[in-house]
């Protein structure tokens, strides 16, 4: 018998999803009922008992059609599984196919019409497409989804599932889906946006079922790694594989290092790579299916030798194309007869910090192996020379250049001859990075020393002039530029040098001061440094014959005492104006007579430092008061001279803007025009008169277009023209400044513009009137 409706499956289709597509295509409740047409009881269909045949003639489809879309391929007398040609081996039991339950994507369903057999496989978690997680159970009833049921999008028990929320699902799950999706379509991947970090040129060459074996395996170790339970649950065993292979290849190193800590607490007594990780190896790497992912095992074994760091790898784990790896790890034996070198140079080069160790411990036993990453291996030199010709060339002495070798000033290279040689590369390169320092440069400005010449000091002690030589390289003084071709031309910054030298000193000298150097410090009057010796100011001390000023006494000094000579500055005066302050308040200043007889020098104790620059602001601010008083009584006398003289020669204040001006007022009194604002009684005055000058002129009204108006009404009266611009127009500039008024009066005041306006058209009116009157006389 033929169904009514025969519709055709799609060549992706799920061969038990266009079952349930012809089912409600043709009204029937389940796609068991198609069944039950071919003689097969519904609930007892399995891989092995689908009737292609008989649904091909139910289905009015041919049995190749039918055919690709199922699960089971027939071939010499056996049968394997398969989804889409895709080869999934022979066993049912561990297929990663879904028989029994029905999964998909409610969005795909609806804009496909169809589901497509990417969710007959049970490592299919979340739609590629609509990035959201897969559907396995009812929203309703929350019973797992079977193919027997009324319709693509509706559940057994009659639940609709169109409209059913999607839940977002994670990224590398996502980009893993499309991965799986491209392969079992025969798509390629290079359309994949891999933010992951997936080996997606790995994996394209990866057949469906090694892939999936791949991802079962994987992800079941790394939980091992992780020391979580085991289980035989597909998303977390997915996830756990996505943790090894995103971020490639470090993610992979990551999970076997975790992993190979397992092993080796459980076996600690393993001692090759292979041994260490014989379950995995053997899991991994000799199955049928291990040629397929040999990219891998490749990494494997270069986390094994570059790596891990804790295992020997055998010779014989490695492929003939992996032979010329380069191995990380490698026993100081081996590095030793590798170089050509004895025990005693590797001894050095290992102190040096030239070869980088590694202990591990193998078996019980810790041995030492040379990280060949790390280390650098003994070179070959150019030429060996003397130290006075490393010297003659750097334009150093001989016992700084070794001093600066010692302290790793000076760098080698690795070398397999004796530690005290010179090599010529060496040496090279040292000049180089000192000419490198700066410029260079013709002359040499003022500011500037030498190196040769700081070379040529006596500093009793050549380490001091070592130092001198490294503050330069390492940024302590500053390299203003070179001249010449060696060292000894390098430009430092004098003052920064006498600081630098003056600390050498003290260093060498044993915390001691020359009598100038304690000068500097202290303060003291270089003539007077003999006085505060006497005084028990400062103490001596005996240095090789010479006598010196203690460190620890200049220190307790500054402490406790400070010159009016220097405290001076500070507070903004001379020496000679505190010690008189001194003399007037009782305070107990030492004086100290100075060697030559020329005067005493001034010693204050500190606790009366505060007390004695607040006398001396206290005395400057009571001298300034009185000549501020003074000067505000000249003003007043000014002010009112000029004042007095306006009152009797009926003259007025200067205005401006019809303001009185007090740049004008100030400069006719001779005074600065901050008094007519800073001095109350300036201000008064001046108001005063302003007020006495506005009542007699009638000015209480005043503002611009009164002014103006009054100007305009002089020179009508008076017969005088207005004042015109080139182009006969009126003068705005010297009207306002007539009036005493701003130039924008005339742009932005409408009365005074028309006021303006009307002067002018009334005054060429009077003259045409006399131009005709003239013509007929």
């Amino acid at each position: 018998m033929m169904l009514v409706r025969t519709p055709s499956p799609h060549s992706t289709e799920s061969f038990f999803g266009y079952l349930l597509r012809a089912s409600e295509t043709n009204g029937y409740e389940t796609p068991g009922d198609i069944l039950r047409l071919t003689g097969v009881v519904s609930h007892r269909i399995t891989l092995n008992t689908i009737p292609i045949e008989g649904l091909a003639s139910v289905l009015n489809q041919k049995v190749e059609v039918l055919q690709k879309l199922t699960y089971r391929t027939e071939q010499n007398r056996s049968s394997s599984l398969k989804i889409l040609g895709h080869d999934l081996g022979k066993s049912s039991k561990n297929a990663p196919l879904r028989i029994k339950y029905s999964a998909f994507c409610v969005c795909c369903a609806q804009e496909d019409g169809h589901i497509d057999a990417f969710w007959d496989m049970s490592t299919s978690l979340a739609c590629p497409k609509h990035e959201c997680k897969v559907l396995t159970n009812c929203p309703e009833c929350h019973c797992k989804l079977t193919w027997f049921r009324q319709g693509l999008l509706k559940c057994t028990c009659g639940a609709d599932l169109n409209q059913v929320a999607q839940t977002k699902a994670e990224k590398p799950m996502i980009e893993l889906m499309q991965i799986i999706q491209a392969k079992l379509h025969h798509k390629a991947h290079s359309s994949i946006s891999n933010q992951v970090g997936f080996p997606l040129d790995h994996f394209e060459h990866v057949p469906m079922n090694s892939f999936l074996l791949m991802l079962n395996r994987l992800g079941t170790f790394n939980l091992q790694s992780k020391k979580e339970p085991v289980t035989t649950d597909c998303d977390a065993i997915t996830r756990a594989a996505i943790d090894t292979l995103s971020n490639w290849p470090h993610g992979y190193h990551e999970f076997l290092t975790r992993l190979g800590n397992v092993y080796i607490a459980e076996k600690p007594s393993a001692v090759g790579l292979r041994k260490q990780f014989q379950q995995f190896y053997i899991a991994m790497f000799k199955r049928p299916f291990s040629e397929d992912i040999s990219f891998l095992r490749d990494e494997f074994v270069n986390f094994g030798l570059n790596i891990w760091g804790n295992a020997v790898v055998d010779k014989k784990l490695l492929r003939p194309s992996e032979s010329e790896l380069k191995q990380r790890f490698i026993s100081r034996a081996e590095f030793a007869q590798r170089f050509n070198i004895w025990k005693p140079v590797m001894d050095r080069l290992i102190a040096d910090g030239s070869i980088v160790t590694k202990q591990v411990k193998i078996g019980g036993i810790k041995r030492q192996v040379v990280d060949l990453e790390l280390s650098q291996p003994p070179v070959q030199s150019e030429q060996v020379i003397t130290d006075r010709e490393a010297a003659a060339f750097l334009g150093l002495p001989v016992r700084v250049i070794d001093h600066l070798r010692e302290t790793g000033v000076y760098q080698t290279k690795p070398r397999a001859g004796f530690a005290s040689s010179w090599h010529q590369d060496d040496v090279e390169e040292f000049l180089r990075r000192g000419l490198s320092l700066a410029c260079k440069i013709e002359t040499v400005s003022e500011g500037m020393e030498k190196l040769g010449t700081l070379m040529r000091l006596t500093l009793r002690d050549s380490s001091a002039k070592a130092d001198i030589v490294a503050a330069a390289f390492d940024g302590r003084l500053s390299v203003a530029g070179h001249i010449g071709d060696n060292l000894s031309g390098l430009l430092l910054n004098k003052n920064e040098v006498d600081l630098f030298i003056l600390k050498k000193r003290v260093e060498v000298e044993g915390d001691s001061y020359s009598f100038s150097e304690a000068a500097d410090q202290t303060g003291i009057d270089q003539m007077a440094i003999q006085s505060a010796i006497n005084e028990g100011l400062l103490t001596t001390v005996e240095r090789d014959g010479r006598t010196r000023i203690s460190g620890e006494s200049i220190t307790h000094f500054n402490s406790k005492y400070i010159t009016l000579s220097r405290l001076a500055p500070t507070a903004g005066t001379t020496a000679r104006k505190l010690g008189n302050i001194c003399k007037r308040h009782n305070i107990p200043a030492k004086l100290i007579a100075r060697s030559n007889g020329n005067g005493k020098h001034y010693v204050l104790p500190r606790s009366y430092e505060v007390n004695l620059v607040d006398l001396f602001h206290a005395e400057e601010k009571k001298r300034k008061d009185n000549s501020f008083a003074n000067r505000d009584a000249a003003c007043e006398l000014s002010l009112s001279e000029y004042l007095t003289n306006l009152r009797a020669t009926n003259g007025l204040l200067p205005r401006r803007g019809g303001k009185p001006n007090l740049s004008d007022i100030a400069n006719a009194c001779g005074f600065d025009r901050a008094r007519l604002y800073d001095s109350p009684s300036l201000v008064e005055a001046l108001n005063q008169f302003d007020k006495e000058e506005q009542a007699r002129l009638n000015m209480e009204g005043f503002d611009a277009v009164t002014v103006l108006s009054g100007y305009l009404k002089n020179l009508k009266e008076s017969g005088l023209p207005l004042p015109l611009s080139r182009g006969n127009k009126p003068n705005k500039k010297v009207i306002t400044e007539a009036c005493g008024l701003y130039r924008n009066i005339l742009y932005t005041n409408q009365n005074a513009i028309s006021l303006l306006n009307d002067f002018v058209q009334k005054q060429t009116v009077r003259s045409k009137f006399k131009a005709q009157k003239t013509f007929h006389r």
